[in-house]
C-alpha cells in the first residue's frame, strides 16, 4: 500500500494515524514537488489528498468505508 501525500495536508495525517493505529503497513510518498505524478493520480480519478494505492485500486481523502475495511 502506498499513501501519496502533500505537505500541510491534515487529511493525510488522519489517514496515516489511523493506518498506524491499525497496524497496517504502508509506504508514504510526498508529492509536493512532483506535479507529473499528481497528474497521473488525477488521471486515475483522484480529486483530493491523500491518495491511497491499495493493490490495483485507488482511493482518496478520509474514506471511512475503505479505512473500516482495513480495520483502521
Amino acid at each position: 500500500m502506498i499513501v501519496y501525500t502533500k505537505t500541510h495536508c491534515p487529511q493525510c495525517n488522519v489517514v496515516k494515524i489511523r493506518l498506524d493505529n491499525a497496524g497496517v503497513y504502508y509506504e508514504t510518498k510526498d508529492l509536493t514537488h512532483e506535479p507529473e505524478m499528481i497528474m497521473v493520480l488525477r488521471d486515475e480519478g483522484a480529486t483530493q489528498f491523500p491518495v491511497v494505492k491499495d493493490g490495483s485500486r485507488y482511493w482518496w481523502g478520509v474514506d471511512e468505508e475503505k479505512l473500516q475495511e482495513l480495520g483502521a
